[in-house]
């Protein structure tokens, strides 16, 4: 990634492993990331917002998507996060969607 505006410039190597079942019909799917970033700035450094911050960057989530019928399907979804400089962050989430 680069910022010219910035003078920002960063580099991201990853591994993002990912596993789907079919079973008690649902969808299930686990994944996976783990993450090298490192970073050059100009003299005077601001990362843009978007952008990790250095060091290694680990996640892991579950997600399981059951279709009722071929116009209602329900979701749900857990992630765990782990980025340096910040604290270890869970989120969970359910939804449910209506095709018309």
């Amino acid at each position: 990634r680069r910022e010219d505006v910035e003078e920002f410039e960063q580099d991201v190597w990853s591994v993002e492993p990912s596993a789907n079942l079919n079973v008690l019909g649902a969808r299930w799917s686990v994944l996976g990331r783990i993450a090298q970033i490192k970073e050059d700035a100009g003299p005077t450094p601001f990362r843009p917002y978007f952008f990790e911050a250095p060091g290694t960057s680990r996640s892991a989530g579950l997600q399981a998507q059951w279709g009722a019928t071929g116009l209602l399907s329900f979701n749900l979804r857990y992630q765990i996060t782990d980025e340096p400089g910040r604290e270890l962050r869970q989120d969970l989430g359910v939804e449910t969607r209506a095709r018309f």
